[in-house]
């Protein structure tokens, strides 16, 4: 499983980055990927917790918590396993949660149905505004899957 932060767009600019389960490598010039993670940054909602994905098990396992975020707020905590949003199963893809995803913004409340100890959690979190240093590492992170990195070595040899 690959560790990603994206879940700290609030389980929303996952697709918008990469395929939602897939991974895919963003295929998008520079400049439009660019333009589009601005727009999106700023009508997204956040969160505030990263995540390990395992579309085997259908969810998501939540690795750290931001301190002060909606999710710490809320009573997330590592370890716990994320299954649905707002009802809707995170397991697979779907119309529906894709509904979800793109009434995420800052302001909104949302339920999460988690599992800790073995046991069904409902928690409930109001999504902020995505702070400024999050949004440049995501931007930045990214852009760093754009470049071509053998090629800009070799054209310094």
């Amino acid at each position: 499983m690959r560790v990603r932060a994206c879940l700290l767009f609030g389980l929303a600019l996952c697709i918008a980055g990469n395929a939602f389960a897939g991974e895919k490598k963003c295929t998008a010039d520079v400049q439009t990927c660019l333009d589009y993670l601005a727009k999106k940054i700023q009508t997204k909602g956040w969160l505030g917790i990263h995540y390990e994905h395992d579309p085997a098990k259908g969810g998501y396992m939540i690795t750290k918590i931001v301190p002060g975020s909606p999710a710490d707020r809320a009573g997330f905590m590592v370890g716990d396993f994320v299954v649905a949003m707002n009802g809707i199963s995170l397991k697979e893809e779907s119309e529906e949660l894709k509904a979800v995803y793109a009434e995420m913004t800052p302001g909104k409340t949302f339920t999460y149905t988690v599992i800790r100890n073995n046991q069904e959690k409902i928690l409930t979190a109001e999504l902020a505004k995505m702070p400024e240093d999050v949004a440049l590492q995501m931007v930045g992170a990214h852009m760093l899957e754009h470049a071509n990195v053998e090629e800009v070595h070799a054209e310094k040899n």
